[in-house]
């Protein structure tokens, strides 16, 4: 199945149930993120460190309870420290998560959450982009892809319904190098706040 095929079919399925939510809520949050190109060709990645900033859109469905489909908008920043004179490398993306999460009770107002699906990356500033940068010891040619899809897996920990720990980690799908088979895998950590 292409990658067009299979968020088709996701987006599909969403729609399909997006009539049936028995209530929706949004939780804006932020935190630490990390960043790694790394790829069969190299023994150990490009590290790049960095925060996000954002909110997501929770739908419940009433057919399934615990499951819902969470969309978002979050801004991201990396940065990676080269050594003396070459520059140092950033890059600002805004990634839209597209995921299913499925939550269970655990003792008081506690509750965790598996997490899982798709995200889109779209890399809008920074020099990491332009060609023929130098990234550590990795000369880039054409230049790093702005955009890129991943697929996340991760947890969630909510307290009262109103604010949750998450920790996720987003594996590359395509390559985001054009001459060179490396992926951009990514790890977040965080706070978000709960609004019903």
């Amino acid at each position: 199945m292409t990658m067009k095929k299979l968020l088709t079919t996701i987006l599909a399925g969403v729609l399909m149930l997006c009539g049936t939510h028995a209530y929706a809520q949004i939780s804006v949050g932020g935190g630490f993120a990390h960043s790694i190109f790394i790829g069969p060709e190299r023994t150990f990645g490009v590290n790049y460190a960095g925060f996000y900033l954002g909110a997501s859109y929770d739908v419940a469905f009433a057919e399934l309870e615990g499951l819902t489909f969470e969309p978002g908008g979050y801004y991201y920043y990396f940065k990676h420290n080269n050594d003396k004179p070459i520059p140092d490398m950033f890059m600002h993306f805004l990634e839209i998560p597209l995921y299913f999460k499925y939550t269970f009770p655990l003792v008081d107002d506690f509750s965790i959450a598996a997490i899982t699906g798709p995200r889109l990356n779209l890399g809008f500033a920074g020099n990491t982009f332009r060609k023929g940068v130098e990234i550590g010891d990795i000369s880039t040619g054409d230049g790093v892809r702005s955009f890129d899809i991943s697929w996340g897996i991760g947890t969630a920990v909510t307290y009262s319904n109103s604010i949750q720990l998450r920790l996720l980690y987003d594996l590359g799908m395509v390559h985001s190098f054009r001459d060179t088979k490396m992926y951009r895998n990514q790890i977040s950590v965080g706070l978000a706040f709960i609004f019903q």
